[in-house]
């Protein structure tokens, strides 16, 4: 253990001088490139996210980012690549010491004429950290997986007063042992449609249509795919010309390919806030309700309710505040005898201080808190708390 982390370390020093050395000539150049390296500490209370026999640990991260920018009026180009090297203190009896995880991203966008506009994103994780996503999916236990998600879009303005929005997406998430993949491999595409008519110079009416299908791993017990639809009329409002507030309500159904379940129908809800409320503070709230694809094999969906926000606030010139939160409860219905149904309750909270040293160093504290509290008969309720303490080297 003492040999695998004086090699982080060293590792660590070398990627800061070598790497950051020749980027930053790069960017001398002038290059549109950034590159950082962080070095983050997280300290841990429930290294795998269990129920019971929680184990400490600490994980080391060196994590090198290399961003690449190019826009102007018309184009965009924004593509970013993200590797991580943990070293693991208490690592369990089928993990490793060190492990290699890895995040790309990149977002294109295109202005074909005044009124024709095409975008495309792309967004890559290969890990194996249990969490609790933005979405509030959740990942239990250490297990390595690759998630990938594709979207395309395509906005028009149809006249003067009514445009027009086309996306497609497709996600993907694929774990690499079987025993885990046959319960939560999972594939979701689908396409919106989505249309916007100016009532006055800032208030606008909504139409949104979408179809989504989801197909799981096959399983000889149980069939899980299903099918849905959201119809949704609503409002979309600019407050000012940095904040914009919409609220969407309707109905959405789902069709599951296993005859035993019912065609069945729920309110569909979305209402959001998000903006630069003033130089120094930027804020977000969404609340939604509907369906969506299971967190609990072997359910095939659920019904949701959502609520997730965030602020970030410039506290003095070198101090700024992150906060994010995320409630979110899940309601699976009685399928049959080994179906049960229940409820899912995921709380997660997230604190964060960064102090600006200077141009190129950042410092940060944080910490977060994740909470399930779920039925037996759905999954298995955990508490983590997690302390992190990391330092940001820009180029």
């Amino acid at each position: 253990m003492a040999r695998s982390c004086h090699a982080f370390v060293t590792a660590s020093v070398v990627s800061l001088f070598f790497v950051g050395g020749v980027f930053a000539q790069t960017d001398e150049r002038g290059q549109p490139v950034r590159f950082s390296v962080g070095v983050v500490a997280e300290i841990d209370d429930n290294r795998d996210a269990t129920a019971d026999n929680k184990q400490d640990n600490v994980d080391l991260f060196l994590r090198p980012r290399l961003d690449l920018y190019f826009g102007d009026a018309s184009s965009l180009f924004d593509f970013y690549y993200a590797p991580a090297l943990r070293y693991r203190t208490e690592p369990g009896e089928n993990q490793d010491e060190t492990d290699f995880q890895h995040h790309l991203g990149v977002e294109m966008r295109h202005a074909l004429s005044g009124r024709l506009r095409l975008r495309v994103s792309d967004r890559l994780s290969v890990t194996d950290d249990p969490q609790i996503e933005e979405n509030g999916s959740v990942v239990r236990g250490d297990q390595s997986y690759v998630a990938n998600t594709v979207t395309a879009g395509l906005n028009y303005d149809l006249f003067r007063y009514s445009n027009l929005d086309l996306q497609v997406h497709n996600r993907v998430s694929r774990f690499d042992d079987e025993a885990v993949a046959a319960r939560s491999d999972e594939d979701e595409s689908g396409v919106r449609i989505q249309h916007r008519r100016s009532l006055t110079p800032t208030v606008r009416t909504l139409l949104t249509g979408e179809y989504r299908m989801y197909s799981y791993e096959d399983n000889l017990i149980y069939t899980r795919d299903f099918d849905s639809v959201v119809l949704a009329v609503g409002l979309e409002n600019s407050f000012t010309e940095n904040v914009l507030g919409s609220l969407s309500v309707g109905w959405q159904t789902r069709d599951h390919d296993d005859e035993d379940i019912d065609v069945d129908d729920t309110p569909y809800v979305r209402a959001e806030i998000s903006g630069q409320m003033n130089p120094d503070l930027q804020v977000g709230v969404v609340v939604g309700y509907g369906i969506r694809d299971s967190d609990a094999f072997p359910y095939p969906s659920q019904e949701y309710a959502d609520f997730s926000g965030f602020v970030n606030a410039k506290l003095t010139q070198k101090l700024k505040l992150q906060v994010a939160g995320n409630y979110h409860q899940s309601t699976y219905e009685q399928i049959d005898e080994t179906r049960l149904g229940g409820n899912e309750n995921v709380l997660v909270g997230d604190v964060g201080l960064s102090f600006y040293a200077m141009e190129s160093l950042s410092l940060m504290v944080g910490y977060r808190v994740e909470e399930i509290d779920a039925d037996d008969a759905v999954g298995s309720s955990y508490t983590k708390n997690t302390v992190r303490v990391g330092a940001t080297l820009n180029f």
